[in-house]
């Protein structure tokens, strides 16, 4: 689900109501710099959004905030309250694609932020769209987004060699039974 303008304008609110529907999809690995609707921007026009790794410690400080776990939803709107996120950041949106309308880049770039913290064991996700602070979360403050952005690029390096041997041992099961 896209945020509408008008979630866009109650999360901005002071008193902003939650909308408990609201689930964000941020599981599968984006090209968002690809994906940045260039509608017809004039460079007076742009922008300025922060980073994933511009996002990793006020994230670690927003869930520190709420208790050490939260929702995608509850974690979305305290980092935007926090970091002062202006609607017109939020209204930046990826492409469209598959006839879907584009997603605000910000949340996108948070939910980023949320599998880079996951990856350097800073946050768990027991449940689809939950999130929680790992024992050496509660004890962190403050990461070195740099040490992250490796943790993270490691465990990537990680999963594309156990889906390359997974590949392979399926595709020499397919071979040795079609051979007999």
């Amino acid at each position: 689900m896209s945020w509408s303008k008008q979630q866009l304008k109650n999360t901005l609110s002071p008193s902003a109501d939650k909308d408990p529907d609201f689930h964000d999809d941020n599981e599968v690995e984006d090209k968002e710099s690809q994906e940045i609707s260039s509608s017809h921007e004039q460079p007076s026009d742009r922008v300025d959004l922060p980073t994933v790794e511009d996002l990793l410690n006020p994230l670690l400080l927003a869930m520190h905030s709420l208790g050490g776990s939260a929702n995608n939803q509850e974690i979305e709107v305290k980092v935007i309250k926090q970091e002062s996120i202006t609607e017109k950041q939020l209204a930046v949106l990826t492409k469209p694609s598959s006839g879907k309308p584009g997603k605000p880049i910000f949340i996108r770039r948070l939910g980023w932020a949320r599998t880079y913290l996951k990856d350097f064991d800073i946050l768990e996700n027991p449940a689809t769209g939950t999130w929680s602070l790992t024992d050496l979360g509660k004890q962190t403050f403050h990461v070195n987004s740099e040490e992250v952005k490796q943790a993270y690029d490691e465990q990537r390096r990680i999963r594309k060699a156990e889906r390359e041997a997974k590949k392979e041992k399926e595709k020499q099961i397919e071979e040795e039974f079609t051979s007999d």
